[in-house]
């Protein structure tokens, strides 16, 4: 994690510079050299991109090597383009942020479902409980993330943690929820509207989501700290929270929409990318803040969104 956010305090550096291309370039290998970086880099500014490289291995027991062309695991990522799609509803004036959970979603009978609202959800403020916590299968993955638990979101309708709004919890049953909102107001499934709305809409061809009826592609392998693979769970059990894959490049592709307007009013993607102070900056699918970063003459407002899987 700190190499990622090394990455991303050196790509910043150089955009908020002055120096040309071959120097910005430059000064990022550099950084990547001194991190012993191994993955893919891509850093664009308003003209295009100006930087994309893969290194080291992506998989260590056939040395199949880091590629920009590989399927990555998007994992939470998938939260940013979930959010956007509710926020299209926000657009539309179909919902709206304090839509409460019972209107939007009247299968859901869960406790506090008529006080746990839109923007709870999205900034894992609801109080829901956590699918991290169901026990541990025989590989050491939660028990929700396998083929072994039961179907369906009966553990999100358990018994609240917290009073909605109480406090910040990072939580995939807020986004399975959300997931679940789009599906009964679009009549067809999550993976379609990600098909309709980003892979066909924005040209994505690569992203996908990985659902009963389409297998992981990922080549990516996962690994721990101690250099051990990690256990992979079954991908579509995260849905709307964690389910798509696809290559860098059309993660790129997607932000640049998405700060270029083509996906969200001005005035809904502000909202989106508001961070509040007291939930750790916390915005609706993201975090944003404002850091001091040495080379820059004023403060650079980041908008942040990792995948952990």
């Amino acid at each position: 994690m700190c190499k990622t956010g090394l990455i991303a305090a050196a790509a910043l550096l150089m955009l908020c510079s002055t120096a040309q291309a071959d120097s910005r370039t430059g000064a990022v290998d550099d950084v990547l050299e001194r991190a012993s970086f191994q993955g893919v880099v891509m850093a664009a500014d308003r003209s295009g991109t100006f930087y994309s490289q893969a290194r080291g291995i992506a998989n260590r027991a056939n040395a199949t090597p880091h590629d920009v062309e590989s399927v990555w695991r998007w994992a939470s990522v998938t939260k940013q383009l979930t959010a956007v799609l509710i926020m299209q509803h926000v657009d539309a004036g179909e919902l709206s942020l304090d839509t409460a959970l019972a209107d939007a979603l009247p299968e859901f009978t869960g406790g506090n479902r008529a006080k746990i609202t839109i923007r709870h959800l999205l900034q894992h403020t609801s109080g829901l409980p956590n699918p991290d916590q169901t026990p541990p299968a025989a590989n050491g993955v939660p028990s929700f993330y396998t083929e072994g638990f039961p179907v369906g979101n009966a553990w999100c309708n358990g018994p609240s943690t917290s009073a909605p709004g109480e406090r910040f919890a990072y939580n995939n049953c807020d986004y399975l929820l959300l997931g679940r909102i789009l599906e009964q107001r679009a009549k067809t499934r999550y993976s379609d509207l990600v098909r309709e709305k980003f892979a066909a809409g924005l040209k994505l061809d690569s992203v996908a989501v990985v659902d009963a009826n389409r297998a992981p592609r990922s080549i990516v392998t996962g690994y721990r700290d101690d250099g051990t693979a990690a256990a992979t769970p079954a991908l579509k059990r995260f849905g709307a929270a964690g389910a798509i894959e696809g290559v860098p490049a059309d993660m790129l592709t997607f932000d640049r929409a998405l700060i270029d307007g083509k996906l969200l009013s001005d005035r809904n993607r502000e909202i989106l990318w508001t961070g509040e102070p007291k939930f750790g900056y916390a915005a609706l699918g993201a975090w944003a803040f404002t850091a001091n970063i040495r080379g820059c003459a004023d403060g650079v407002r980041l908008i942040e969104r990792r995948g952990e899987i």
